[in-house]
């Protein structure tokens, strides 16, 4: 895994990252604090890019796509259009050395979908559990495919309202086509583990997998990217990312519709990518997870409060049963209110006061910051029961406009002073 920041303000961006990356194979999981995730995308040019989650595409490592494009030495007038041409490189990349199909890809895809499909599923078993029981054993079966079925249909309806990846619909189709029997043998052993009739849900299940495929959910191995620093025509810095999945077909790939831009009425940013949980509770003053379960907290609360106060009153049932209906009606719009109103303290109080002052701080402090709160993510790591997976050396970068690319801390393979024609090349170029 990875944490990985950009801090921004109108002079400068200071990147940090670990250098933890997590190897899964056949279930069993290997750590190694060694991986590189930040790198100049040019040698010439104030720009840099940043990776995390997978470190490879298709087999190909990142390290070496990257530095292969660097190899050109391309000049954009903005940080947008660098990550387009770089997109664009790594089609290229892949036409020329990826050889193979898009099966893997689409195994990916549909075991992801038969997993999220299956704990879905088996939740509402659990949920309906009394039912099931009082009926006779051959309406079970019935019942249960009916409940698949309406899992399979919310998933479908909840895929359609994501937005669309940067992929051909047409040729998605034509993919999963001709991937159709080992697709077909996937499902039939899903099915015939659950007891569940495969022709009744074969075709929604192939129009779920479809879903996934050209909408934003990257179930198979995906990278995050993040283009940080100055285009040629730019005087303030700006953050665009972007995520690369597998191939169906072509490279599946979806960009990020909010940069982070500097500008004279934004005048400095935090970036968290990847594990942002610790970096977002510095930032924002509260974990994500509190701040994503308040509302319901909130309306537990006002939910039972309704029914102390309808308890408590003196009158008949009706006036009851009014007030009821009353209060009920009111709580999802004093839940809205609330949580408005601390998200206005939330942002008033703490975030704002931080963002401004990041705008004043020196290209030393923007660093030191980038670096702490990658720092600080580890050691919530270390002394907690989560999975140790931030980890290793701190790589530390800040970008100029004047200065360009520069390494305030960078870990290496190799003794430099055993290696002087690298240095020597490092050095020229």
């Amino acid at each position: 895994m990875t944490a990985i920041i950009g801090v921004l303000n109108r002079s400068a961006v200071a990147i940090a990252a670990d250098s933890a990356v997590s190897i899964d194979s056949g279930g069993k999981f290997k750590a190694y604090n060694h991986a590189n995730k930040i790198f100049n995308l040019s040698s010439n040019h104030a720009i840099a890019i940043l990776i995390y989650n997978s470190a490879s595409l298709l087999g190909i490592p990142w390290e070496t796509i990257i530095k292969s494009y660097r190899k050109k030495e391309k000049s954009f007038n903005s940080v947008k259009a660098y990550r387009a041409d770089f997109i664009n490189f790594v089609k290229s990349f892949e036409k020329k050395y990826h050889k193979d199909g898009s099966f893997n890809t689409l195994n990916q895809i549909a075991w992801g979908v038969i997993d999220v499909a299956e704990k879905e599923y088996m939740r509402q078993l659990e949920y309906e559990e009394e039912k099931l029981n009082e009926l006779p054993s051959d309406k079970i079966i019935i019942a249960q495919n009916d409940i698949f079925k309406q899992v399979i249909k919310s998933n479908i309806k909840a895929a359609k309202n994501l937005p669309s990846i940067q992929i051909k619909e047409s040729i998605v189709k034509n993919e999963i086509n001709s991937n159709k029997t080992d697709i077909d043998n996937l499902f039939e052993k899903f099915c015939i583990h659950h007891q569940l009739e495969t022709k009744q849900h074969i075709e929604a299940f192939y129009k779920l997998i479809y879903m996934a495929a050209v909408k934003e959910v990257f179930l198979e191995s995906h990278t995050g990217l993040a283009f940080c620093g100055f285009g040629d025509d730019e005087i303030f810095p700006s953050c665009y990312r972007a995520t690369i999945g597998g191939f169906v077909g072509e490279i599946r790939y979806s960009v990020d519709n909010y940069p982070a831009i500097i500008e004279n009425s934004n005048t400095s940013s935090i970036v968290p990518l990847a594990q942002t949980d610790i970096m977002s509770t510095f930032i924002e003053g509260i974990d994500p997870s509190s701040k994503e379960n308040l509302p319901n907290i909130i309306r537990e609360a006002l939910a039972k409060f309704k029914d102390v106060v309808v308890k408590s009153i003196d009158n008949s049932s009706e006036n009851e049963k009014k007030l009821g209906n009353v209060l009920e009606k009111s709580i999802d719009d004093i839940v809205q209110i609330l949580s408005e109103d601390l998200e206005k303290i939330r942002r008033d109080s703490h975030v704002q006061p931080m963002l401004d002052t990041i705008s004043f701080l020196s290209k030393e402090d923007l660093a030191e910051l980038a670096e702490s709160l990658i720092n600080l993510t580890y050691l919530k790591r270390r002394v907690t029961f989560d999975e140790e997976s931030v980890g290793g050396p701190v790589d530390v970068a800040v970008i100029t406009k004047g200065d360009g690319f520069i390494w305030i801390k960078r870990k290496h393979y190799f003794e430099p002073e055993l290696n002087l024609q690298y240095i020597a090349n490092v050095i020229k170029s």
